[in-house]
């Protein structure tokens, strides 16, 4: 979600995007709200932004830091209006397919790059090749033009196909962001908009005078004292009364005690807990609240989790909960795995004051005493909750609550009179209300009998149910309705037992009981033995917001008429509620009259409460009443929907359907949202006033309707009527957005959906190869618009496919908030098929492999032949398509507030976070792929193919000229200039050392003329015991000059030459030593005697399988003479050890194994004493050129079996290029610690102290991992100036460095010994190490380096010493930022363009789709970078991405294949001998002519030979100025990733890295994942962290698929989720093991828990392609 705020937004706006943001944090706001709002926003503000900066234009690589030329020269314009070019290729709706178009557009790019000093700058962001089909933008038919200049609006009315000039529509009215999409444009016609309903009443009148309730319940206790007021039937069909006399006097003893405690004030909260079944002790505390004057907060573990329970307490800060006896039970026998809560004594919950309902009697005292009730405006506070399920409350007032009694009690009076009238029922009240005094019959009228089985304790079963039959003084019989939904019979006896009036029911409840009555129609009382009869009934209400007209029909003639109602059809109402206001109605059917000033749209159907409307119609939110289709309804059900009303508004209120995006009035009989504005509703959230001002005070906005007028040029007839309007419901009328989707008809008020429950979809046509698309101009019909948005509502998709496909529960869709207009939907179903648990999918616990069971695979059948027949039937009726479809258990979905309907919302809220229970899930893909999912036209092409390359170098070389004139294009080609260093001098002595043709003769040289200065040094590690050289048989070495390393290095000589297993020169020889002095010795010893010396990491006992059998390949493959061993390493390699028992089984492969840490050091003896020897045997001098070292790196899979080869020559040059590019002097000491078998940290740890002429100081990584104290008082008290850490070692260090800050005082006060502080870690410690190398071979992961920098501010660790280095496997030092004195440069890319291969910096404020890149710095000395098309080998302009190719002294020149597969790695035995593999050095052709490929351009540089990395990037030109206050001109390389590391689908380049981040940031519980291409199918494998509750993985899956088509625009094929731990206990590192991961999944070595096909691979996407362009 993007919450950036853009500095250039004036401070109004910046401020009211601050507001927004806050809103949707506090949940206020649902994601698609928050986006919609903001865009709003932002396009509001866009075009008063502040004045962009002048034009600067941009020079690709001007110059160089280290450089001594320049590639070309400084360049300006005078008029800065160039030509926008772009090549553009045909959509997929358009069928131009064999076209290739170039055009011009006169635009300049706003955008210019991020940084203000680049004065010489061509800006090229949109000087690009478009190839992709932009299928976001229905505006772009038959061209791509710049994302500024088309503006996309979600609206019905998108325009079509093709906008040739921009100009044309200026004098069209935009129409704002809609997310119900409501018809009306100023194009379509007149503007008309619909008259709301005006009050039927002026205001209420009053039964009672004002009454309070505590009046007349002590009232109503004198007169009908020993009356029933209240019955409670329990599951066990158990009753419990209550009089009137008793419930109040205990309500009065209740208040009484209230009103003693001292801690309690007038009007202050007190949380009443109790459960359902508690309604007497609920009543009975209610209104001890009332009489005391306090605020009643109602709560339970029924409707809230204890979380919100607590939150309750602090929002209302209640200090006292009158709670039940079971209520009491329930919160101490609270349990987890620990054992019991104790939420009592918790120090939250002990500073409360508990009081249990129960244990008070009553107050006898009342009866004598006539009191004077005080009685605040609040009655209660019921915290309902919010559609993202936060929790608000809903300040419940007495008037309001007086208000709503009248209006219902007039309504219930209004239709006894007509009862009474047509004398069709036996009643002789004509009031529901008894009087309060016996004057006027109170006590001996006839008392109405209510059966509710709504919650009493809150919401409308407390305000129509509890408080109103106590307002009434009629008997109320309540019961349990969880019974009543499960035993058979149950209602009805109920209601017949007491002879119901009224029967007070949730729709759904009702459904429920009807549907368990005709599975067992044979109901008669258990205690009389006669049939029931409901001839008792008057009315027969039930609370809802939507009427299901199938459940009506079911409840009228299936039960209620069976079972003997008298006039079911007018006896049954249901009652529109708002749930989430209280509980109020607003709407039910009455015989108030009164209803001249409705209007009429049909007097022939005046008296129908029911339509049949057009189907078709009601997609575009236009409603079409049929009369035919009424008189003929069973055969309308295919072309027409019958909706039923609840009749007119309360009669005192203001009604208006609104749009809610603007507050305009919609057009007559069109949808829109219910307004209502009346004295008998809800006004207050407690303590939400932003959301108060939005809610409850809705206006209506005249201002736009005006403007609307105006631009459909409607007639003065259509002014008069709005003025009118105005004049009746004034600009300062307040409504009550009621969140309820419908309109009027006849004055009658229908109801389609909740907002939330209103889904928009691109309307479909099936395609003669039966698949879908949303392009309407494929049709047959001639359509002027491409893209139609349509309205459907989820109650209606629910009531088809559980009518129609067997299994079907509940049903749940919601749209995912992709890109502009896709509108993908996401449906859940609840199924009766998952309902037994032994027929779920394997969940998380259990591990099955696809196709391993024969039940999984019938299961996985069964449930999909369920999914297609739900597509079909979605096809049949509605002619839609979801996203994907997921199944759950009965009971998964969550249920909304006080109601049985689905919590659309929050089931939308639960997919997004991973925790829905959805057991299976299947995609239907095929519109998505023709309609949106990004391609380029040449789907079967390369970005870099010659055809493609030459379209897109031929648009910006004319954009070049257009801009500039005709000028040489070769200055805008992407090339570094070069700083040629010939010679490089030692900085003490100034002797030239590139004179020297070894790094054996700068020794001797050293030995000689530098015998005493310092040269190596061991890392002091301390362990527990001193010195670790006691416990692992190494030597350390402290200080060592140049003259005993010579005798070190002479020892070793000696040795090897007295040897009685002789070696000579060339003899490839294996050392495996931790990092350390005799370690740099030992490879200078084989220097000396012309070894090919072959370095290795350390070994490990608990990786000893994989580092035995590597070392037996390497032994096999290069047939290795002999293996030197430091101690630690030969007592792993031939003590007991798990590695020593592995090596025996390849004794006989194993050559001589030496322990070069026993060898004597033998006093005086130097190398010139072995000179002639050397020469006479083992060929010294003679031997430079060839091959001395080879590098293996074993931490990258990809580049274990390609060994490079060094020689003498080579490793000088790259001492040279270190030396002169980090202007490394003698003064300054090495620091060599990680690494020091191969690359940077070999040269580091053995010859370029020797180079330079400085002290090496070597710490083993394995004693820094054992202890790190030593380490990090090195790095704080030697002069250290570069340091080289690998990623993960600069992770650990920072780490260790800050538990060590945190855990140790800096140093001790009372003893001011200079050695006791130095022994100390002092804060910043890092911030002297101007040098801080983190080597990369792709692209830098920069969230990992900022993140460790933020994370550890105390180490000293900035972004101005902490750079990165771009190192390749044939070229360890290819770029570097070392020294810049500038932070990393960002860019942000366009992902869209980059597919591309073109590069298109945007605005990271205005838009949160971008890709970020830092810069790898710039190239070292003698070193030459270009960016080379792969396919044409020609150099590339700027602004387009190529292939990173290096021209340098430093690229190897040779390398060798070797068989070092890990595959038999995996396994816990040696491979037999006829297992073994052929163990030949190789060489391939493509990677050696890597080594000698040269630049086709027709230039001087094609003379050059270059190295081919095989890593696409770019380089940009920056001015930037340093912290020393000097201009810089810099050209700076960004890298992208490896070719191999890129997938191609459809004609686009994806890199696997930006795909695999945004799987794993989808959801927290990813692990890990990796994705690649296998047979055409994009794939993905998702390992899961080990957690307690882990999603589901297809819930997980749907959101993979969901995050990478919006932010990549591909859609994954294939994804597999491996076993917990399976592969990340193998590869600490995916990124460097893609390979072997890769093999094992297809070798299906890896455990696999689930899998998901999604679609069918990039073959079927071609196809569907190339048929839907072919279609006429």
């Amino acid at each position: 979600m993007d919450f950036s705020i853009s500095s250039s937004l004036p401070l109004e706006a910046q401020k009211l995007l601050e507001e927004l943001i806050i809103d949707y944090k506090e949940e206020n706001l649902t994601p698609k709200g928050y986006l919609k709002k903001r865009q709003l926003l932002l396009d509001s503000y866009k075009n008063v932004r502040s004045p962009s900066k002048s034009i600067k234009i941009h020079k690709t690589n001007g110059s160089l830091l280290s450089s001594s030329t320049a590639s070309f020269e400084s360049m300006s314009i005078i008029s800065p209006e160039p030509s926008l070019y772009k090549v553009t290729t045909t959509t997929s709706s358009n069928n131009n397919n064999s076209s290739n178009i170039i055009e011009s557009k006169s635009s300049l790019n706003s955008n210019n790059n991020n940084n203000n000093n680049n004065n010489n700058s061509y800006n090229d962001n949109e000087n690009s090749l478009m190839v992709m089909k932009n299928k976001n933008n229905p505006s772009n038919n038959n061209k791509l033009t710049p994302a500024s200049s088309t503006s996309l609006r979600i609206s019905r009315t998108n325009t079509s196909a093709s906008t040739n000039n921009s100009s044309n529509n200026k004098g069209n009215v935009k129409r704002r962001l809609s997310q119900i999409s409501l018809p009306f444009s100023p194009d379509s016609g007149e503007y008309d908009p619909m008259t709301p309903l005006l009050p039927r009443v002026e205001k209420l009148t009053s039964t009672f005078k004002g009454a309070s309730l505590p009046a007349i319940l002590r009232a109503r206790s004198q007169l009908q004292a020993k009356e029933t007021a209240l019955i409670i039937v329990n599951h066990k069909n158990k009753e419990t009364v209550i009089s009137w006399e008793k419930l109040y006097l205990r309500s009065e003893k209740i208040a009484h005690e209230l009103s003693k405690s001292k801690s309690l004030y007038k009007m202050d909260k007190v949380l009443l807990w109790f459960n359902r079944d508690d309604v007497i002790e609920f009543a009975v505390s209610l209104f001890g609240c009332f009489i005391s004057g306090m605020i009643a907060v109602p709560v339970s573990f029924e409707t809230y989790s204890l979380n919100e329970i607590i939150e309750i307490v602090k929002l209302t800060n209640s200090k006292t909960i009158i709670i039940s006896e079971d209520a009491s039970k329930q919160l101490t026998n609270l349990t987890t795995s620990n054992g019991k809560l104790k939420l009592i004594k918790s120090d939250f919950f002990s500073k409360i004051t508990f009081v249990k309902s129960s244990d008070m009697g009553i107050y006898s005292k009342a009866k004598k005493i006539q009191p004077i009730f005080d009685i605040p405006s609040i009655s209660y506070i019921e915290f309902t909750r919010t559609p993202l399920g936060k929790l608000s409350g809903v300040v419940m007032k007495h008037k309001i609550l007086e208000n709503q009694f009248e209006t219902f009690s007039s309504i219930i009076n209004s239709r006894l009179n007509s009862l009474r009238a047509s004398a069709t029922k036996k009643t002789s009240a004509n009031s529901i209300i008894r009087p309060l005094t016996a004057s006027s019959g109170g006590s001996a009228r006839r008392r109405f009998i209510t059966v509710n089985t709504l919650d009493t304790t809150r919401n409308s079963g407390l305000v129509l149910g509890l408080l109103f039959n106590i307002y009434t003084g009629n008997l109320m019989v309540s019961g349990d309705s969880k019974h009543i939904l499960t035993a058979s019979g149950g209602f009805e006896t109920l209601i017949d037992k007491y002879r119901a009036d009224i029967i007070l029911s949730d729709q759904l409840q009702l459904k429920q009981v009807v549907i368990n009555y005709l599975d067992n129609p044979e109901v008669s009382s258990k205690k009389r033995k006669q049939r029931v009869d409901f001839s008792c009934i008057k009315f027969c209400f039930t609370t809802c917001t939507t009427i299901d007209t199938d459940v009506s029909e079911m409840i009228v003639h299936k039960w209620l008429k069976n079972l003997g109602g008298m006039d079911a059809s007018q006896c049954y109402s249901p009652i529109l509620t708002l749930p989430d206001f209280g509980g109020i109605f607003i709407s039910l059917k009455d015989q108030l009259g009164k209803l001249e000033n409705f209007p009429l749209h049909d007097p022939k159907l005046r008296l129908q409460d029911d339509l049949f409307i057009e189907k078709e119609a009601l997609k575009e939110n236009i409603i079409k009443p049929s009369i035919t289709a009424m008189i003929n309804a069973s055969s309308s059900t295919q072309n027409f929907i019958r909706l039923a009303s609840f009749g007119y508004p309360i009669p005192d209120s203001y009604v208006a359907i609104v749009n809610p995006d603007d507050g305009t009035l919609v057009q007559d009989l069109t949808v829109g949202e219910v307004w209502i504005s009346s004295p008998t509703i809800t006004d207050e959230f407690y303590q939400m006033d932003k959301v108060n001002e939005f809610v409850f005070n809705a206006k209506i906005n005249y201002t736009e309707m005006f403007r609307m007028l105006r631009a459909s040029k409607s007639s003065s007839s259509i002014v008069e009527k709005l003025r009118t309007i105005m004049t009746t419901c004034t600009t300062n009328l307040k409504f009550l957005r009621t969140k309820l989707m419908g309109f009027v008809h006849n004055g009658r008020i229908f109801i389609l959906s909740l907002v939330e429950d209103m889904i928009l979809q691109n309307k479909l046509i099936r395609l003669p190869n039966w698949s879908h698309t949303s392009d309407l101009t494929k049709s047959k019909n001639i359509e002027k618009k491409r893209r139609l948005v349509q309205t459907h509502y989820l109650q209606h998709i629910t009531e088809n496919l559980v009518r129609t496909v067997e299994y079907v529960l509940e049903v749940s869709a919601f749209e995912l908030p992709q890109n502009k207009d896709e509108h993908f939907l996401v449906m859940c179903v609840e199924s009766t098929y998952l309902r037994n648990s032994a027929l779920t999918i394997a969940n998380n616990d259990s591990v099955t492999t696809v196709g391993s069971s024969n039940s999984v695979q019938k299961l996985e059948k069964t449930l999909n032949a369920l999914l297609e027949k739900i597509y079909k039937i979605l096809w049949i009726f509605h002619k839609i398509q979801p996203f994907c479809i997921m199944l759950l258990p009965p009971g998964s979905l969550p249920k909304r507030y006080c109601s049985l309907e689905i919590a659309n919302s929050i089931v939308e809220k639960k997919f997004f976070s991973g925790e829905l229970n959805s057991k299976f899930v299947k995609f239907q893909l095929d519109n998505v792929i023709l309609d949106f999912v990004p391609h380029s036209s040449y789907y079967n092409e390369s970005i870099f193919s010659e055809h493609l390359s030459e379209l897109r170098h031929k648009a910006i070389g004319q954009n070049i000229n257009q801009h500039f004139g005709n000028v040489n294009l070769e200055k805008f080609w992407q090339t570094s200039g070069i700083d040629f260093r010939d010679k490089t001098v030692d900085t003490r002595s100034n002797i030239v050392l590139t004179s020297f043709t070894s790094i054996m003769d700068i020794l001797q040289w050293r030995s000689k003329n530098q015998p005493n200065d310092f040269a190596f040094s061991d890392g002091q590690v301390s362990g527990s015991g001193g010195s670790l050289a006691n416990n692992n048989g190494n030597n350390y070495h402290k200080n060592v000059s140049w003259r005993q390393f010579d005798n070190i290095v002479a020892s070793f000589l000696k040795k090897i030459i007295d040897s009685k297993t002789p070696l000579k020169a060339g003899d490839p020889i294996v050392i495996i030593a931790e990092n350390s002095v005799e370690y740099a010795a030992m490879v200078n010893a084989c220097f000396y005697c012309g070894f090919l010396v072959i370095p290795l990491p350390v070994f490990k006992d608990s990786t000893a399988t994989e580092n035995v059998l590597l070392l037996v390949n390497i032994v096999k493959s290069y047939k290795v003479k002999r293996i030197f061993v430091d101690g630690k390493h030969f007592t792993l390699l031939d003590d007991n050890t798990l590695t020593s028992k592995m090596l025996k089984k390849y004794k006989n492969e194993i050559p001589k194994i030496t322990n070069f840490s026993k060898i004597k050091k033998r006093q005086k003896l130097l190398i010139t004493d072995c000179k002639t020897i050397m020469k006479s045997k083992y060929k010294y001098g003679r031997l430079q050129k060839a091959g001395c070292v080879i590098w293996i790196d074993k931490e990258t899979d990809i580049n274990l079996n390609t060994n490079v080869v060094m020689n003498h020559p080579l490793l000088l040059n790259m001492c040279k290029i270190i030396k002169e590019t980090l202007k490394m002097s003698s003064d300054t000491r090495i620091l060599s610690c990680c690494r020091h078998t191969n690359g940077i940290g070999f040269l580091q740890s053995c010859l370029l102290g020797i180079y330079v002429g400085t002290t090496t100081t070597s710490f083993s990584s394995s004693d820094i991992y054992h202890d790190i104290t030593e380490f990090l008082i090195a790095l704080q008290n030697l002069n250290i100036k570069d340091l080289y850490l690998s990623p993960e070692f600069l992770t650990f260090v920072l780490q260790k460095a800050n538990e060590f800050l945190t855990q140790h005082e800096i140093y001790d006060k009372r003893n001011n010994d200079s050695k006791i502080k130095n022994a100390h870690l002092k804060p910043f410690f890092l911030k002297n190490v101007a040098n801080i190398i983190v080597p990369f071979s792709g692209r830098p992961r920069t969230d990992l380096i900022e993140s460790l920098i933020r994370k550890y501010p105390q180490i000293g660790c900035t972004n101005l010493n902490v750079n990165y280095l771009y190192e390749h496997r044939f070229n360890p030092f290819v770029s570097v930022r070392s020294y810049l004195g500038i932070p990393p440069v960002h860019v942000y890319l366009d992902p869209e363009s980059l597919r591309e291969g073109t590069i298109k910096e945007v605005d990271p404020h205005v838009t949160n789709d971008y890709i970020c890149l830092q810069d790898s710095g710039i190239v070292p000395v003698c070193t030459l970078v270009s960016i080379v098309n792969p396919e044409t080998r020609k150099l590339c302009y700027s602004g387009e991405i190529g292939e990173i190719w290096c021209c340098s002294e430093e690229n190897s020149y040779d390398y060798y294949i070797a068989n070092l597969d890990q595959k038999p790695l995996l396994q816990n035995k040696a491979p037999s001998n006829k297992a073994a593999k052929t163990y030949k050095l190789q060489k391939e052709k493509f990677i050696t002519s890597q080594f000698n490929s040269k630049i086709n351009n027709g230039g001087l540089n094609d003379s050059l030979t270059y190295l081919r990395t095989g890593d696409l990037g770019f380089m940009r030109s920056f001015t930037k100025i340093d912290d020393r206050g000097n201009k810089l001109n810099l050209a700076l390389l960004y890298v992208l990733g490896g070719i191999h590391e890129t997938i191609e689908n459809l004609g686009l380049t994806h890199f696997v890295v930006d795909l695999e981040k945004t799987i794993i940031n989808t959801h927290a519980s990813i692990a890990n994942c990796m994705v690649a291409k296998v047979g055409g199918f994009l794939s993905c494998i998702v390992e899961m962290k080990k957690e307690k509750n882990r999603p589901e993985h297809s819930n997980i899956v749907s959101l993979i698929v969901a995050m990478l088509l919006k932010k990549h625009g591909v859609i994954l094929d294939l994804c597999c989720f491996a076993k917990c731990g399976a592969l990340t206990s193998k590869y600490f590192d995916w990124h460097k093991n893609r390979r072997n991961i890769l093999t094992n999944w297809i070798n299906k070595n890896i455990v696999i828990e689930d899998s998901y096909g999604t679609n069918f691979g990039e073959n079927t996407s071609l196809y569907l392609l190339s048929d839907f362009e072919t279609q006429k």
